[in-house]
């Protein structure tokens, strides 16, 4: 009975995810974005932020926390929005950032992505992947399993405690055959992750360091 809690937990939970392949990383074309007038900040390096997908909001971590309550350990995330549209341009402290992007035109696809900044003016282009998905025939499975086990477990219990009824034997055999069928169906259409791919290069264009003020007409 334990390998069978072992096969449900493994099937219906993130541990027997298949990661493939992550998309090709993003060209470095620059992005079509209208640049600041002036120079970054003193002791800032400017960044273009893209995001093949579409336009994304992008957001910097600025802390994590976590507290306990009871049992549970709650986390949380500060988060500061750079810019509600990409693409876009930001000035920033060299350093590492952990930046938070937001598809907008597709509710919950988001990824976390790392920018490491020097001194340099810099793009960066990001790809996203796709989160977990399961098939049609894995979806299934995943219910089917969820019928079985709760009847085998029932059945097992009877089982131990001396009745052997032909109900009890039923409830139990039927129960594990749905339960192995479920689980099949989920070893063959298991879910699927896909990371993003991110691509961080110089800024080859000067416009990107400062744009002159347009001249009066």
């Amino acid at each position: 009975m334990r390998s069978i809690v072992v096969a449900v937990a493994c099937f219906t939970a993130a541990g027997c995810l298949q990661h493939i392949a992550p998309p090709p990383a993003p060209d470095e074309s620059v992005p079509e974005v209208t640049y600041p007038s002036h120079d970054p900040p003193t002791g800032r390096t400017r960044v273009v932020i893209d995001v093949t997908n579409g336009p994304s909001q992008v957001n910097q971590i600025t802390s994590r926390s976590s507290a306990q309550e009871g049992s549970r350990k709650l986390d949380s995330v500060t988060m500061l929005t750079l810019c509600r549209q990409t693409p876009c341009v930001v000035d920033l402290e060299p350093g590492r950032h952990e930046l938070v992007v937001d598809l907008l035109a597709t509710l919950g696809r988001r990824e976390e992505i790392s920018l490491n900044l020097a001194s340099d003016a810099t793009i960066l282009k990001h790809s996203l992947g796709h989160p977990e998905e399961r098939g049609a025939v894995g979806a299934i499975g995943m219910w089917v399993s969820a019928v079985g086990f709760p009847a085998a477990v029932v059945g097992g219990a009877f089982t131990i405690g001396d009745n052997d009824s032909s109900i009890v034997q039923g409830l139990l055999f039927g129960g594990l055959a749905t339960l192995a069928v479920g689980i099949v169906m989920q070893v063959l259409d298991p879910p699927t992750v896909q990371q993003g791919t991110t691509h961080q290069f110089p800024a080859p264009d000067p416009a990107v360091r400062a744009q002159p003020p347009l001249s009066s007409p």
